[in-house]
Formats: structure tokens, C-alpha cells, sequence
């Protein structure tokens, strides 16, 4: 005797483990682009900075302008492309230091909101290398001081 109830229960299991690998998969994808186009925006950044003869930018909008003019980067490069929301830069102020004083790996250099991926965010750091930091708002604030303090 058949028992199609046999078949339609391991079609069912088979989805139930599916469909959660295959969204994990997605946010991961998702995770990698958004770091892949944060590195991108740290290699024009450098560039700016060795063009500038080692000397990094002022501040954020110094920086972004100059490359927005150059053609180096988009506007769209800014924002998360997952999460739609931008980036905040909050590299250090260089007081007269240059760049290769201030690629330091722990300091950073930008991050995405926390909303971008739900349970944390890319972290950019000066030496150009991206982190996925599983944090929430106050790990973060406490990540950002520490960077600060490097800087000083």
C-alpha cells in the first residue's frame, strides 16, 4: 500500500530547513556587498591621500567632495545597499598627521547604521580593512570612543 503522506511530509521538512539557510544566505550575501563597496570607498580614500602627498583629508565632506568632483566614487556608494541607509564617516581629525600615522587597524574610518543589518554593522577601519562586528548601540558608542582615544 502507498502512503503519499510519506512523500508530502519530507517535502515539507525539506522546505522548512531550506527556506531559513536560504535567507541566512541572502543577509550574508548581502553583509559582503555592502563591506565590498566600504572597502572600495577606503581604496579611494587612500588614493585621495596619496595624491594629497600623504596628507589626509580635513574632514568628511572635504574628502567626499573632492572625490565626487574626481569621479572616483558615486553618489550611491555612500548608502548600504541592503539597508538603504548611508554610512557615517567619523575618521579621526589628522591635526597636520599623515595618512600612514593615522592607519592605524583599530581606528575607524566609517560604519553603517546598525538598522542596515539587523544584528550589527561593517566597520571600516584606517588600515582599509572591513569587519562585521556583531555589537549593538552601546558596544558601538564604546568602539568609536576607543578609536577616538587612538587618535589623540
Amino acid at each position: 500500500m502507498k502512503r503519499p503522506w510519506v512523500w508530502w511530509f519530507a517535502v515539507v521538512v525539506v522546505v522548512l530547513v531550506a527556506v531559513p539557510l536560504v535567507r541566512h544566505a541572502r543577509e550574508l550575501s548581502r553583509r559582503r556587498v555592502c563591506g565590498a563597496q566600504l572597502k572600495g570607498l577606503a581604496a579611494a580614500l587612500h588614493v585621495y591621500a596619496a595624491d594629497a602627498d600623504g596628507h589626509p583629508f580635513a574632514s568628511a565632506e572635504e574628502a567626499l567632495q573632492a572625490l565626487f568632483e574626481a569621479g572616483d566614487i558615486a553618489p550611491e556608494q555612500l548608502v548600504c545597499p541592503s539597508g538603504g541607509e548611508p554610512y557615517v564617516f567619523v575618521w579621526p581629525q589628522p591635526q597636520g598627521k599623515r595618512a600612514a600615522e593615522l592607519s592605524d587597524s583599530r581606528v575607524i574610518i566609517a560604519y553603517e547604521p546598525l538598522c542596515n543589518h539587523g544584528v550589527g554593522a561593517n566597520i571600516l577601519y584606517a588600515d582599509g580593512h572591513i569587519d562585521f562586528e556583531r555589537l549593538d548601540a552601546k558596544q558601538l558608542d564604546a568602539l568609536l570612543a576607543a578609536s577616538r582615544r587612538r587618535c589623540d
